[in-house]
């Protein structure tokens, strides 16, 4: 008989773009006057390219991205992705 497979899962938040603004006071000034809105891509862009790039090299694999419902107190609604692999 086989040994059964079992998956080890992981979730991360993934910023949403205007995450980026809230946090870098440099990115909102500038998309405060309508400027910079290719830097802010370029961020969100390198951010996944990076995570996906890194969990990957270790062996996860996305296997979902979605948003939760929105939080009743902050009306905030979180970006995610679900990630899996192979436990050995």
């Amino acid at each position: 008989m086989a040994p059964a497979l079992h998956w080890e899962y992981k979730t991360i938040p993934v910023p949403s773009m205007d995450d980026w603004l809230l946090h870098e006071q440099s990115l909102a000034l500038q998309a405060a006057i309508g400027k910079g809105h290719g830097e802010v891509i370029a961020k969100h862009a390198a951010f996944l390219n990076e995570t996906l790039g890194t969990l990957g090299h270790e062996g996860w694999e996305l296997v979902s991205i979605w948003k939760s419902d929105p939080s009743q107190l902050f009306r905030y609604t979180a970006h995610l992705m679900t990630f899996k692999r192979l436990v050995t």
